[in-house]
Formats: structure tokens, C-alpha cells, sequence
């Protein structure tokens, strides 16, 4: 398979799949594959039809892009098409604001369980006196988003200014910064992978302050939705600090999303990443071994904005029918619901795997109170299985 099967093809195969996988039909040897990989750096740097080169600094690569591949179209399409036919965002916004925020805290501390992470979660916003380190961290969470949300410049000064709120109160002594210094000034590995070399960290650090602020009204809608998540990649890719880059690289997201007016899917991305590192972890894995090919990265925001945007769509209908016949599920009940409606994948789950979809260490009376008042309202289907144990589905609607 060369690059021009690859771009006419309906899935945007990976590096893996390009070598071993029978069923592409591709199987390509070590050589042919690096030939491949030539051939995208030459139609990168020649700015080719299907090819959008960011001119973001590489440090390990010719270019940073992205390709304009069928896959990625009909995705970016098929989010437009579900956010802009219903009211998800303006209906569910609260709701996606205070997931990031529990999201952020769940994959980042070790904590007991997520409702009582909501719970402390409003003290701390009511005013609380953060007391330990997890509740620092939780309130720098939610001062970093109001940060973000206020849309400051997309400057260097100004993203120093998020990191240090973010960071504030909470980082060992060897992951604080030198007095006066803006990045960090020893090496890091992420995994497999080496941050950006010290000397390279302002230069490349400016490269992105320059193509964010460039692109920020570009014309192709694409380029300006995709426009948040290729900062992401790139936060994560340089890694400019001791700690908290996945936390800078999620919120500057965010920032740069709400700079561009290009909707709300950053709001998804922290409860997404959450939910399933691995899909996370393996699409920066498989940008970066493709030297620096976004287009792997953003196939996966795509998919889990489309994932997330039929679920609230899905929590919109059930809202509105329980509603019809005059009655409501509280907070706690709709993001419970929502962790079923995006775990359990229109399979049977026992009480024990909805404990495991929510994160918590409920009792078994204590979850069947919940399963059962969902079935009671027609939302959830049950039978028993084959160990006499009840079992529930969610109800199509």
C-alpha cells in the first residue's frame, strides 16, 4: 500500500496495521513502510492537497501534520451533524463542566470514590479551606478552568501564569521550577518517549503560541475545530515541565477552544481520557511513531467527541421523557446513568460492573437501589442470567 491507496482508503490505517495486519492486505515490510513514511514528510513539506503542515517546531521529525483523510472528514461531519441538529451543549454544559473538573481529579489522585469526590468538590467551591494536597488539587482544577474560560491571550506569560495555578501548592521540591524560569531544565521520558531537549523548549514553546494565535480565525472549519487538540498533542509532546503536562496539555485545550469559538468537545476529552487511558495513551503512541502524523491523535478526539456527543443527546431524550410524565433524576442519578450509557456498550451488566462503571465501592443493596429505580422508569431492562443473578440492559428508546 502506498500513500496515495492509503489517502483514497476508508480507514486511515496505522503504522501496525500497515505491517501486520492480513486483513489490509498490506503487510508491508520494514523498508516499504519507511518509504511511506518518506513519501507523507514529502507531501508535508510540499503542502500537498490532502496534507495540512502546522509549522509547529519539531524536534524529532521534518514536519508536525495532519491529513485531510476520508476517515477524519466523515467524523468531523457526523460531530456537526449530532451537535448542531440537537441542543447538547446548552443543555448538558454544566453538567460536562463539572465531569471534566471530577475527571481531572479521578485520573489524576487516589480518591475513595467519585460521588464523594462531587460532594467535596462543591465545599471546595463553596468556599472550603482546601486541607491536604488532593483538595489543592482540586481547587487549582477549578481555577484553571475559570482561567480558561475567561479566554486570556495565548501567550507565553499567560501560559506560565495557568501552570502556576495548576501547580500551586502541589509539587514535590524536585518538580518545581528554577527561580526566574519558565520551563523545565533537566530531561524527562514519557514512557518510551523523550521530552524535548532543554534547549529547545522556548523555541519550540513559541512555535506553538505562534500557530494557535495564526489559526485562531482560519477559514476551513476544520482547521479551526481541530485547532484545540493539535495544542494538546503538542503540550503533551514537548512536555515543557516536571509535572502537570497532561493537566496543562488538557486545559490549554480547552483554552485554545474557547479563543476559537470551536465549540465544546474539550469538555469531553478529560472525562474520555479517563475513561479509557489506553485509547488515549495508544493514539499519542501512534502520532508519534508515525513522526509527528496528528492525524492519528485526531481521529481519536473525533471519536470520542462523537461518542460522548450521542450520550448527552441520549440524556436530553431521557430527560425530556421522564419530564412528560413528571418526573426527574437528580444529579447523582443522571451521572450514573451517563456512566452506563458509556460503559455498558447495550450489553448485560451485573451490579457489580455498575460499580465499576461509576468508581465506586457501593454495597450491592445500595446499587440495585439505583438500578432498579432506573428500571422503574423504563430506562433499563432486566432479566436473570444463567447464575440466577439479576442483570440489566440499557432500554432502547
Amino acid at each position: 500500500m502506498n500513500v496515495t491507496e492509503l489517502l483514497k482508503s476508508k480507514t486511515y490505517y496505522t503504522l501496525t496495521d500497515l505491517r501486520y495486519n492480513a486483513k489490509v492486505g498490506a503487510n508491508l515490510s520494514s523498508a516499504e513502510l519507511t518509504e511511506l513514511l518518506d513519501e507523507k514528510d514529502r507531501l508535508a513539506g510540499e503542502d500537498a492537497d490532502a496534507f495540512f503542515r502546522t509549522f509547529l517546531e519539531p524536534f524529532n521529525s521534518k514536519h508536525i501534520f495532519f491529513v485531510r483523510h476520508p476517515e477524519l472528514i466523515d467524523l468531523h461531519g457526523e460531530y456537526l451533524d449530532l451537535v448542531n441538529a440537537d441542543d447538547v451543549f446548552d443543555s448538558n454544559f454544566e453538567e460536562m463542566r463539572r465531569a471534566r473538573i471530577y475527571s481531572e481529579v479521578e485520573g489524576s489522585l487516589n480518591i475513595e470514590g467519585y460521588n464523594s469526590t462531587r460532594v467535596l468538590f462543591d465545599r471546595l467551591l463553596a468556599g472550603k479551606k482546601p486541607e491536604n494536597r488532593n483538595e489543592t488539587i482540586i481547587r487549582n482544577m477549578a481555577d484553571g478552568i475559570a482561567f480558561t474560560e475567561a479566554a486570556p491571550p495565548f501567550t507565553v506569560d499567560e501560559f506560565f501564569r495557568l501552570y502556576s495555578i495548576l501547580s500551586r501548592d502541589c509539587l514535590e521540591e524536585n518538580q518545581r521550577l528554577r527561580e526566574g524560569e519558565r520551563y523545565r531544565y533537566d530531561a524527562v521520558y514519557i514512557a518510551d518517549y523523550n521530552g524535548a531537549p532543554v534547549s529547545d523548549i522556548p523555541r519550540l514553546m513559541d512555535s506553538l503560541f505562534s500557530f494557535v494565535n495564526d489559526n485562531l480565525k482560519n477559514p476551513d472549519p476544520l482547521v479551526r475545530f481541530l485547532l484545540p487538540h493539535i495544542a494538546h498533542y503538542y503540550v503533551v509532546y514537548v512536555h515543557p515541565y516536571f509535572d502537570c503536562n497532561g493537566r496543562m496539555a488538557r486545559m490549554t485545550s480547552l483554552w485554545v477552544a474557547n479563543l476559537a469559538g470551536g465549540g465544546n468537545a474539550p469538555y469531553f476529552i478529560s472525562e474520555a481520557i479517563n475513561d479509557r487511558k489506553r485509547e488515549y495513551y495508544r493514539a499519542l503512541s501512534r502520532t508519534r511513531d508515525a513522526r509527528n502524523d496528528l492525524t492519528y491523535f485526531l481521529l481519536y478526539i473525533l471519536q470520542v467527541s462523537v461518542r460522548y456527543a450521542l450520550c448527552y443527546r441520549r440524556l436530553n431524550e431521557i430527560r425530556d421523557r421522564l419530564a412528560a410524565s413528571g418526573d426527574s433524576l437528580s444529579g447523582t442519578e443522571l451521572n450514573y446513568l451517563k456512566r452506563i450509557l458509556l460503559s455498558a456498550d447495550d450489553r448485560y451488566f451485573s451490579w457489580k460492573e455498575f460499580t465499576a462503571f461509576i468508581r465506586s465501592d457501593m454495597t450491592k443493596q445500595g446499587a440495585l437501589k439505583f438500578l432498579n429505580k432506573f428500571e422503574k422508569y423504563g430506562l433499563l431492562v432486566s432479566k436473570s442470567n444463567k447464575s440466577r443473578e439479576k442483570v440489566f440492559s440499557v432500554k432502547l428508546i
